[in-house]
């Protein structure tokens, strides 16, 4: 019988193919059997109620326990109150199907498709659901003692009142199930997951509306959890991981419990009641606290921050009525419109603040902050584009303050600390800046003139000129800097070009030629300096990028790692010049002079040379000097005579070699151009100049 079992029915429970091959012998003796059993009136039997098409003979109630079912196709049945009783559905497909309080003790389901099936109130004490492609739509009320589901995919299911006495559930997948009401206790759960008043608490679990009020969730593993709707007034939260929650408007009638220490990095709290929570120590990095109610609940306190990470949070809007926010962690903070009446910010490090529209007054502020037109007033404050116009600043420190494009017309600056600030675009019209520090302050296109400015300190197209002024990448060209204080002057990458007057000091290493700022990462781009005197330069990293430097004199100039990538250099002095890494790329140096100049690591890729005297103290690898010729890979050697040259062991792969003269030519090259070839000293390839060659 289980042979012919065998020839009937589909795959065993392992996957194989039931219509096996038995081969000739083992068909025959099955039909001699079939044959005798007939002749002698016995009908070849099936197990008494399984089915022999289960996708047909599927209904509400059907008795099929102990059936083997592996692999049989049951894809949207309705199997509503079927006995299932240790069947045999592995690998079974169950898609869709309605098995809602069907009995499936110790059945095995190991690898069968459950996605989307109903098992509301079904029994599954004892159960194998092992797999990766469960899924079941809604297991509520569904008795699952002792059942083994060690790495099944639960993702999104609801497990309300559902009985997991003794059930395994190691591994598995449970991000966004629903749970409540849950009876017994699992005999083991997946790494961050536990059971807290009957509800499953775990990362990306979906608690909406779960009555949580009072609870012990120290420690708990919350990330990316949905908690709207759900109660946690009074709970407590200390030290949980609530990275990624979603509070949005949230109202807690009591008072929030503990959430000290907690990880609420990048928690969507807009709007919420958090008013009174006990938050110290808590991580609120990059948390959206937009119109949060953080401050007192009557006469209560408001909430505790004190030693919060609050870096990157946005605050705006936000009550901070009461609330005490001491501590070491406050920076890139938002708190445009927020109202902080009463608020305690001593000892907070606000830097990187933003703020504006500022509510209420606080208790009290960190040294040396201060509260002006509705803006917090710092070190290192984010006033960008702030409306600051007429403002009290007198003695502010603003040192490393954003105040880019801000309004600070008529501003009394007077003695306040500008150290590092950025004030590009800033409106200075009629503002008072005299003794102000202006050390190091980014300017450029600033607006107005200031009604007055600190000693040594002037206005030069819309730049702030002065000691120790920062301007890099500024553009001065055709700046009148007559009489201009530049001492320790940040000059890196300014243009210039065509400047006017003589300053009265410029930085160490800097010197004015011909309109131009000559320095260490000057940016000289297509300047004109023939036959400027730059003897003992310091161009060290400067753009010279098609500068024009015929006849210059470049001797001894310090030009390490200097961009001069299609510069002209005819006849240019560049003996004892620094050179090594500097980009020659394309460089036009015919009859320079490169006595013991120093080229090491250079870039002389399509350099054109040619009457070159002197002889370099180093050369790249690979290179090396011919007949007053730069030779190497990639030279621009078009129309060069090296008639007579010894070019042994010379690299002139990738080299233009068009028009060359030769002949005569000593040694063996190392490489040469594609197509090019030494024959009898002559260089023969396309476009060669062999006019009279024997």
């Amino acid at each position: 019988m289980e042979l012919l079992r065998a020839v009937t029915f589909g795959p065993d429970r392992r996957g194989r193919s039931r219509y096996r091959v038995l081969g000739a012998l083992g068909v025959l003796v099955t039909l001699g059997l079939v044959v005798v059993m007939l002749a002698i009136g016995v009908a070849p039997a099936v197990a008494s109620g399984c089915p022999t098409n289960p996708a047909l003979e599927a209904e509400p109630g059907v008795d099929w326990s102990g059936c083997n079912l592996a692999l049989a196709n049951l894809e949207g049945a309705d199997l509503e109150g079927a006995n299932l009783e240790s069947a045999d559905l592995e690998g079974a497909d169950l898609e869709g199907a309605r098995l809602v309080r069907a009995r499936l003790l110790d059945a095995d389901l190991e690898g069968a498709n459950l996605t989307g099936a109903k098992l509301r109130a079904a029994d599954l004490e004892g159960a194998n659901l092992t797999g990766d492609n469960l899924s079941p739509d809604d297991l509520t009320g569904a008795n699952l003692a002792g059942a083994n589901l060690a790495g099944a995919e639960l993702r999104g299911v609801r497990l309300e009142d559902t009985d997991l006495e003794d059930a395994k559930l190691s591994g598995a997948h449970l991000p966004g199930v629903e749970s409540g009401g849950i009876v017994g206790a699992p005999a083991s759960l997946p790494e961050h997951w536990t059971l807290v008043h009957g509800y499953l608490v775990g990362p990306g679990t979906n608690l909406t509306g779960a009555h949580l009020d009072g609870l012990d969730l120290e420690g708990a593993d919350l990330e990316g959890a949905e908690l709207r709707g759900a109660g946690l007034d009074d709970d407590n939260l200390t030290g949980a991981d609530l990275a990624g929650v979603d509070l949005e408007w949230e109202y807690f009638e009591g008072p929030l419990g503990s959430l000290g220490d907690s990880n609420l990095t990048g928690a969507d709290l807009e709007g919420a009641s958090l008013n009174s929570a006990d938050l110290e120590g808590a991580n609120l990095t990059g948390a959206d606290l937009h119109d949060t109610h953080l401050g007192t609940i009557s006469e209560g306190p408001g909430a505790n921050l004190r030693d919060a990470n609050l870096t990157g949070a946005d605050l705006e809007g936000a009550g901070l009525t009461g609330t005490d926010l001491y501590g070491k962690y406050a920076e890139r903070v938002n708190l445009e419109g927020a109202d902080l009446e009463g608020a305690k910010l001593s000892g907070a490090q606000l830097g990187e603040l933003a703020s504006g529209g500022i509510v209420g007054i606080p208790a009290s502020l960190p040294e040396p902050w201060t509260l002006a037109e509705g803006y917090l007033i710092g070190p290192g404050a984010w006033l960008e584009h702030s409306d600051l116009e007429g403002a009290d600043l007198e003695g502010a420190d603003l040192e490393d303050a954003e105040l880019e494009g801000a309004k600070l017309e008529g501003a009394d600056l007077e003695g306040a600390s500008l150290t590092g600030a950025d004030l590009q675009d800033a409106t200075l019209q009629g503002a008072n800046l005299t003794g102000a520090d202006l050390a190091y302050v980014a300017s450029g296109g600033i607006v107005g003139v200031p009604a007055s400015l600190p000693e040594h300190w002037t206005l030069v197209k819309g730049y702030l000129i002065g000691p120790h002024a920062s301007l890099e990448r500024a553009d001065l060209e055709g700046a009148n800097l007559n009489g201009a204080d530049l001492e320790g002057a940040d000059l890196r990458y300014v243009a210039s070009g065509g400047i006017v007057g003589v300053p009265a000091s410029l930085p160490e290493h800097w010197t004015l030629v011909k309109g131009y700022l000559i320095g260490p990462y000057a940016s000289l781009e297509r300047a004109d300096l023939e036959d400027a005197n730059l003897n003992g330069a310091d161009l060290e990293g400067a753009d010279l990028r098609g500068a024009h430097l015929v006849s210059a004199d470049l001797a001894g100039a310090e030009l390490y790692g200097a961009d001069l990538s299609g510069a002209e250099l005819e006849d240019a002095d560049l003996a004892d010049a620094e050179l090594h890494g500097a980009e020659l790329h394309g460089a036009y140096l015919p009859y320079g002079n490169l006595e013991r100049a120093s080229l090491e690591r250079a870039d002389l890729a399509y350099v054109a040379s040619g009457g070159i005297v002197g002889v370099p103290a180093s050369l790249p690898e690979h290179w090396t000097l011919v007949k007053g010729y730069l030779i190497g890979p990639h030279a621009d050697l078009e129309r060069a005579d090296l008639e007579g040259a010894n070019l042994n062991g010379a690299d002139l792969e990738g080299a233009d070699l068009r028009y060359v003269a030769s002949g005569g030519i000593v040694g063996v090259p190392a490489s040469l151009p594609e197509h090019w070839t030494l024959v009898k000293g002559y260089l023969i390839g396309p476009y060669a100049s062999l006019e009279r060659a024997d």
